[in-house]
């Protein structure tokens, strides 16, 4: 729970979990009050906040975090309490500042440790040409057969895509490819490759039953059913794996010229050839990863780290959340610089990045849904002070140091 005595305990997802419930409906009527109650206390705040000076805004950050604090416990034990009560002071290092953003979802960023939270029905005006050049991906992918015939998913009507001998190739209504193998012969091998183009991801059923989320600008490769002793699959990009469990045959995951073996388990493989580092991580069960003669064990909560270039792993604890928030529809990042985040920006909304002098050195942290337009992520990470863009249509600069216009 979290608590203004043990700031170090107060991590922010708690929050990030309440804003959740409440834009998507299913917030109690004491979390929708205090969401409100949270939103409007700053609302009025802010409109001053870059008049205080840096103690004073220390001091009001440090009483608001305190009072966020006090109020989810309040609420966690349902009791029914003033939120003006006394409150134990939070470490001046922590800064919340709030903003309305989104009235989509709760579009909350901690960027540069600075706090950015919405509330629905606020948003800053953007034109109608730049929604459109950076409207947010959707669930886009092309399907080739063995046959080489290409056929476009997201154009596609649900129900019977493909009959490879007795396996049925379906589109099901909830954008999943799923292949459904059927007793009896007939069932002739055929490789299937599923590629998602920049800005779009999809989920897919194999014939085993392991489920598969892939990430945008990825592919696999893979056969419409399984047969012999194991089971092996070829990726490109990001993807998450829910592995079937069969013991009798192991499940391998090829990546370039490494590969991930498993029995029956959850993790994360990403692999994008313009990233510094293969990331595998482990989320439930165990799995092994190989590069030439170099294996490494995981463990649940673990991640092997290949560096290009690289023969031998290392391995480290990350955030689980920033791992596996693409597939939950969200960015979290992490302790990250400004050239990370933009890579994952110009794949999910397919735009091209180029930095115009040097790149900001300051790293970020954020939590956001990834159906924003991307017009409202650049303005988030314009109050940092530490960056702003210029949008040319389908391009991004990003230019190091605030906004000339903030300051006028």
């Amino acid at each position: 729970m979290l608590s203004p005595d043990h700031p170090e305990d107060n991590h922010p997802e708690k929050l990030f979990a309440l804003l959740k419930k409440y834009n998507e409906g299913n917030a109690s009527k004491e979390e929708k009050a205090f969401v409100e109650l949270y939103y409007d206390y700053f609302k009025t705040a802010k409109d001053d906040y870059e008049q205080l000076s840096e103690d004073e805004k220390q001091d009001m950050e440090a009483t608001l975090w305190g009072k966020v604090g006090l109020r989810i416990e309040e609420i966690q034990h349902a009791e029914q309490q003033a939120l003006t009560e006394p409150v134990a002071r939070m470490p001046a290092k922590r800064k919340l500042l709030f903003r309305a953003l989104s009235a989509a979802a709760a579009l909350i960023l901690l960027l540069g440790s600075v706090y950015l939270f919405s509330r629905p029905g606020k948003k800053p005006a953007t034109s109608p040409a730049l929604t459109r050049s950076l409207a947010p991906g959707g669930n886009k992918a092309v399907l080739t057969l063995g046959d080489g015939t290409k056929i476009t998913l997201d154009s596609t009507i649900n129900g019977l895509v493909s009959q490879q001998g007795n396996v049925r190739v379906v589109k099901t209504a909830t954008d999943e490819l799923s292949y459904q193998a059927a007793a009896g012969s007939g069932n002739t091998v055929s490789y299937n490759t599923m590629e998602t183009p920049r800005g779009g991801q999809y989920r897919l059923s194999l014939p085993d039953g392991t489920k598969v989320w892939l990430n945008s600008a990825s592919s696999i490769r893979y056969p419409n059913i399984f047969t012999g002793d194991h089971r092996s699959v070829e990726i490109t990009g990001e993807a998450y794996f829910e592995v079937a469990k069969d013991s009798r045959r192991p499940f391998t995951v090829i990546t370039g010229n490494m590969q991930v073996q498993v029995l029956g388990t959850a993790f994360n493989l990403m692999a994008y050839t313009d990233e510094e580092e293969v990331l595998t991580t482990l989320v439930t069960g165990a799995i092994e990863v190989k590069k030439d003669q170099t294996t490494q064990l995981l463990k649940p909560g673990q991640q092997a780290i290949l560096a290009n270039g690289s023969s031998s792993f290392r391995t480290k604890e990350p955030d689980m959340g920033s791992v596996l928030a693409w597939k939950d529809g969200y960015f979290k990042f992490d302790n990250g610089g400004i050239a990370t985040i933009m890579r994952q920006l110009a794949r999910w909304y397919d735009v091209e990045i180029v930095y115009e002098g040097t790149p900001p050195a300051e790293q970020f942290y954020g939590f956001l849904p990834r159906q924003e337009n991307a017009a409202e992520i650049l303005n988030a990470l314009e109050l940092t002070n530490n960056v702003h863009f210029r949008v040319e249509g389908k391009r991004i600069v990003v230019i190091a140091g605030p906004k000339k216009e903030r300051h006028k």
